[in-house]
């Protein structure tokens, strides 16, 4: 019984250790994550700028001729 008590009193610190590290450290990913909203966001401005000076360009060649 004794070694029982032991075994579990040894996983509840651990289980207790692994909780308190997992909080402490909430911010890990973060930083990737706004990375990949970053870039996004560039994609996309670029994907805007393109559209803009495509369809531009298109109207101006249209009217040279």
């Amino acid at each position: 019984m004794a070694h029982f008590v032991a075994t579990m009193h040894t996983l509840g610190l651990r289980l207790r250790d692994r909780i308190d590290a997992a909080s402490k450290d909430r911010e890990a990913g973060l930083t990737t994550v706004e990375i990949v909203l970053w870039v996004g966001f560039l994609v996309l401005l670029a994907g805007v700028v393109y559209a803009f000076l495509s369809g531009y360009i298109s109207g101006k060649l249209g009217s040279i001729t």
